[in-house]
């Protein structure tokens, strides 16, 4: 099991879903040698922090590598990952097909793939997925939680 996916603050029930995901795209990519990765899960909101000033105000000869300033991220709740097909021992970061197959099945199970988000700006975020068990940001942000948790 990714480490990612071991720790404690990541939703157990988002847990189970990527889990059943990774095995499923495991099973596809291995043909190519692969295998799939999930390589970030729980953010603390410093950490956020720092993602969003890259490309903005930090690194500005790089894109930005997230749209969502602290305390907009679902990875900040346990409800979001990252992941990226590993081909030949290497992150296929730019293969937008692979992300596309993987994208398409996790709604199989439960999860919400950035590819499909009407947000325009998102859908460069190939490997963003999420469970948010209809809670928004600010739900969330008033100590709301997903039932059974």
């Amino acid at each position: 099991m990714d480490k990612v996916l071991q720790d404690k603050r990541m939703n157990p029930e988002v847990v189970k879903s990527a889990l059943k995901l990774q095995e499923f795209a495991n099973r596809l990519l291995k043909p190519l040698g692969g295998y799939w990765l999930w390589c970030q899960g729980f953010r603390e909101r410093k950490h956020q922090a720092q993602l969003y000033a890259i490309g903005r105000t930090t690194q500005k000869n790089r894109k930005p590598v997230t749209n969502a300033p602290p305390g907009h991220s679902y990875h900040e709740y346990g409800l979001a990952l990252d992941g990226v097909p590993v081909i030949k021992g290497k992150a296929a970061w730019t293969r937008s097909d692979l992300f596309k197959m993987i994208g398409k099945l996790a709604i199989i199970y439960g999860l919400s793939w950035a590819g499909n988000f009407k947000n325009s700006v998102a859908k460069w975020d190939l490997g963003h997925f999420e469970k948010n068990f209809g809670l928004t940001i600010a739900d969330l942000e008033k100590g709301k939680k997903p039932k059974g948790v």
